[in-house]
């Protein structure tokens, strides 16, 4: 009886590791490869067959619960993120169902990598998302160790998700052998869990166990020790550095008065701007949505001046209009005032009611102290946008940004993500709330976190740039949908075995007739 007891304990605690190892709730990443173990002893040996997979739809809620609650304060409705709660849950619940009796039909042989496949594969399709994007993702949890993360700039974000889920799962294997082995020599059949019970009573061998946990165990080993080599590698090879300013403007999304635009956003700009060219800032960023007029027609010789009056290299982002479709972009001025070019956002947010579609230009704006790109604010978000901009030779991207203060830490983790991945710098310039920059190597430089009101802020400080190589951002990208094509494979390896059960289940029924 006191099974189930101990089911639901273990349930709750790896509910509160994944809660503990998010950004705002404790920020413990050394959790990850530890945390779902409780749950997954519980699934399979704790907690009643029926029972089961409810248990690991609770875990399941405790973690999109957690991402909701680090996306408070966003415009997407309520209704929205209880619908997406609720058929996440469903779908853990079902996987969950699926993974007991796919372990029991197998004899635990896919065991180590069944479910990583399944979460990571689901991971990259839920990523194409417009909502969420690639926010979901458990990776991102271990931005605070950069040192570690390094291969991503080889396999991709996707393939430390996998890694720290089968350290999971080859924990979680041994520790079901163990209790297999003790209940057999204790003859208490009533151990068995419900996958043994699926099946006629297989027990999860020891041997394999320890052979899986030895290939989890060695490929985390590889995986620290060519981070380590790679971020030396990194280090050795940045380019020079550049001094970045970065402007928050300490404001809300279009509060400001149309007659007020001049003293309450142009001025405090152009102020910013000089202060931050008088601490020898070469390239200044202002933050996404900072101006409701377009620069090229409204202001223009004002707004081309701040960036000639100065000598700096200014990203002016604009928004004209408070249309859904009205376009999101941003205006690149060179230190003599001429424009560059105009970057487009590409990922409208359509949870805050963007509904824009622009095409994408992968611009690289070459200067004299190096080439740099832009990308604004959810563009981030996604692995097809700075990809194109680094492969056309930017080294440095300037991220114009407006998000709710709860996204700040998790877009942070994205910020050094993309970063890692691409080997460049990062400047992001935040409309009201929290702006970062970041070097090649994920390391933060400067940051502000959000306060109770939009603050304005001006951060300035020297960055290098990335060196002139990143794996992924030429060939890496496409290694995510082996992380698909393994669930895909898993899928219907599932199917057909359950149509040949189904089968030879009829079969027995007749020969019994």
């Amino acid at each position: 009886m006191m099974r189930p007891w101990l089911g639901a304990a273990c349930v709750a605690t790896s509910a509160a590791a994944l809660v503990l190892t998010a950004p705002d709730f404790g920020g413990l990443w050394w959790l990850l490869p530890v945390a779902l173990v409780p749950m997954i002893v519980a699934q399979y040996r704790l907690l009643p067959r029926r029972w089961a997979p409810a248990g690991v739809a609770v875990v399941g809620a405790a973690y999109w619960l957690t991402l909701a609650m680090l996306s408070r304060g966003s415009m997407a409705p309520l209704w929205m993120a209880a619908l997406l709660l609720v058929v996440a849950v469903a779908v853990v619940y079902g996987i969950a169902w699926a993974d007991l009796r796919f372990t029991a039909w197998t004899r635990w042989r896919f065991f180590l990598v069944q479910m990583p496949f399944v979460w990571v594969g689901l991971e990259v399709l839920f990523g194409l998302n417009p909502v969420f994007a690639t926010n979901t993702w458990l990776a991102y949890r271990m931005q605070p160790a950069p040192d570690l993360i390094q291969p991503i700039s080889v396999l991709g974000t996707p393939s430390l998700g996998f890694l720290l889920l089968v350290l999971d799962y080859g924990i979680a294997l041994l520790v079901i052998a163990l209790l297999d082995r003790r209940a057999e020599s204790g003859r208490i059949a009533d151990d068995a869990g419900p996958a043994a019970a699926a099946d006629g009573g297989a027990r999860a061998p020891l041997r394999p166990a320890l052979v899986a946990l030895g290939v989890a165990l060695a490929a985390a080993v590889v995986w620290c020790g060519a981070s380590l080599l790679i971020v030396r590698d990194v280090r050795q090879n940045m380019g020079p550095a550049v001094r970045v300013a970065v402007v928050q403007a300490g404001i809300t999304l279009f509060a400001t008065p149309p007659d007020a635009v001049e003293s309450e956003i142009v001025e405090p700009l152009t102020a910013a701007t000089r202060d931050a060219a008088a601490q020898g800032a070469q390239l200044v960023i202002w933050p996404e949505d900072v101006l409701p007029f377009d620069p090229r027609q409204e202001h223009a010789a004002e707004i081309a001046g701040i960036a000639r009056d100065n000598g700096v290299y200014l990203v002016a982002p604009f928004t004209v209009g408070h249309e859904p479709e009205s376009p999101n972009k941003a205006l690149v001025l060179g230190p003599d005032g001429q424009t560059l070019g105009v970057y487009n956002k590409v990922h409208a947010v359509v949870a805050e009611g963007e509904g824009f579609h622009q095409p994408f230009l992968p611009l690289a704006f070459p200067t004299d102290f190096g080439t740099f790109g832009v990308a604004i604010c959810f563009d981030n978000h996604y692995l097809d946008v700075v990809p194109e901009i680094v492969g056309n030779g930017a080294r440095l991207i300037a991220m114009p940004s407006l998000i709710w203060p709860g996204e700040a830490r998790n877009q942070l983790a994205i910020m050094v993500f993309r970063a890692v991945e691409n080997r460049v710098a990062y400047a992001k310039a935040e409309l009201g709330w929290s702006s970062a920059i970041v070097r090649p190597d994920g390391t933060v430089v400067a940051l502000t976190l959000p306060e109770q009101q939009p603050t304005w802020r001006l951060l300035v400080a020297d960055v290098p740039l990335g060196p002139d190589h990143s794996p992924f951002a030429g060939l890496g990208r496409p290694f995510q949908w082996v992380y698909v094509g393994g669930m895909g494979v898993l899928a219907a390896g599932f199917v057909m075995l359950a149509w040949r059960r189904r089968a030879q289940a009829t079969q027995r029924g007749q020969l019994r007739l």
